[in-house]
């Protein structure tokens, strides 16, 4: 037996008296696997942008439609995000390239950061810099929801402050 090698038997005479030697030749051994087919159907209910849909039926949020995105053709994602209601914009200074976004925090506590979802994963957004790893020719849609409490549970910050889901993909054109 080897590895990589089916394993082979033989017979063979060895003699009380001699010493000797035997080659064995072993037919290699090619792992193969059965065809595997995976089947699934998509169901239209969990995607982004049809909960993206269905929550702006609900309202409780600020939302940023692909018309309203063709429309304002943003270069940076703050400049998307400066005549959004509650959001607060300001220059990053040392921080880095773009701008930083803020809301107001619980109670009246002040500016304080939002947590930032993008395509439902909730993105390292320390600082507010939100140009410097979101492309707003990217985006297909964004829910702004300024108040903690208004926000789905699932995409609720930790500190006290709301958040900004922003949902990817190729964006159609607006037709003419």
């Amino acid at each position: 037996r080897a590895l990589g090698f089916l394993p082979k038997r033989l017979a063979v005479d060895v003699p009380e008296t001699s010493v000797g030697s035997i080659d064995i030749t072993m037919d290699s051994f090619l792992a193969t696997m059965d065809t595997v087919r995976v089947r699934a159907d998509r169901d239209p209910r969990m995607t982004g942008l049809a909960q993206f849909e269905q929550r702006r039926k609900l309202g409780g949020g600020y939302f940023i439609d692909e018309v309203q995105l063709n429309r304002r053709n943003p270069i940076f994602m703050s400049d998307m995000l400066r005549a959004t209601p509650g959001v607060t914009v300001q220059p990053a200074g040392n921080v880095g390239i773009g701008d930083r976004i803020f809301m107001r925090g619980l109670a009246g506590s002040g500016d304080c950061i939002p947590a930032v979802w993008v395509n439902g994963l909730l993105t390292l957004n320390g600082d507010g810099a939100i140009d410097q790893y979101v492309n707003p020719q990217t985006v297909r849609a964004v829910e702004l929801y300024t108040r903690p409490g208004s926000a789905p549970l699932q995409y609720r910050s930790a500190n006290g402050c709301g958040s900004i889901l922003i949902w990817t993909g190729y964006r159609k054109p607006t037709p003419r």
